[in-house]
């Protein structure tokens, strides 16, 4: 019996998430140069088509399946889509209870911004 409660005394004080960012170090984030088909448009299918897409936009009003659309919101980063996904804005998004998209995920599409939003 008190080998069984030495094991799990062991096993609940060695685990811990104090150092996972030091166990498990970020990716590198390439920001440069970034493409509407190959960069943003798989960010946009991960976090926001679920709401915005070409067969969901009824509910939120806005298609950013669309390029003309999304271009629209890309205006710098006074445009609405910069503000809305850093949360500078009355509309964050994602909606919480979802998480803000990574730093990486918002550099990359204020690159994509800073390139004039092309449609590449």
């Amino acid at each position: 019996m008190l080998i069984i409660i030495a094991i799990i005394s062991i096993s609940v004080n060695s685990c811990t998430n104090a150092n996972k960012e030091e166990l498990i170090p970020e990716a590198p984030c390439d920001t440069v140069g970034m493409s509407y088909s190959q960069d943003i448009v798989p960010i946009l299918n991960n976090y926001c088509y679920e709401c915005h897409g070409a067969n969901t936009y009824s509910i939120s009003g806005v298609n950013l399946s669309d390029y003309n659309t999304l271009k629209s919101y890309s205006n710098g980063v006074e445009g609405q889509l910069y503000k809305n996904i850093t949360h500078t804005s009355d509309h964050p998004m994602p909606l919480p209870p979802r998480p803000k998209l990574s730093d990486c995920n918002i550099n990359k599409i204020l690159d994509w911004i800073n390139q004039g939003a092309p449609n590449n």
